[in-house]
């Protein structure tokens, strides 16, 4: 079994079993945030011609920011008043990472997987 593999099987299994997202996504006005997104982040209208490549969706970008937020909460198994802010995952990171034993860490975390069955791909 691969990590990231199967897409459409789970989708289906998730509608069959009444996914969550789905149903967010059917009760939620999203067009409500796009005036404050616009405000926030600027011209929607970009054209190519003008050099660089087009911005993303804004409010699909926000969905993504509520989708980790809602994904981060869940793997990690805390509710709000336990999520550790920015700078203290940072300071977390740089201490692991002056440790030196990060990359054992990672090892470890793939040849987990690896015995479970499970791939994860990198990119």
């Amino acid at each position: 079994m691969l990590l990231f593999s199967d897409d459409e099987r789970l989708l289906e299994k998730l509608s069959q079993k009444g996914n969550p997202l789905a149903r967010l996504d059917s009760v939620m006005n999203w067009e409500k945030f796009r005036p404050v997104l616009n405000r926030i982040f600027g011209n929607t209208n970009k054209k190519p011609a003008n050099g660089g490549r087009p911005p993303y969706d804004y409010l699909m970008m926000f969905k993504i920011l509520l989708l980790a937020r809602l994904s981060f909460r869940r793997f990690v198994g805390c509710d709000d008043q336990k999520i550790p802010d920015a700078k203290t995952i940072w300071l977390y990171r740089e201490r692991l990472i002056k440790s030196g034993k990060e990359q054992e860490l990672f090892d470890c975390f793939y040849l987990t997987l690896a015995e479970e069955g499970l791939l994860a791909h990198k990119g």
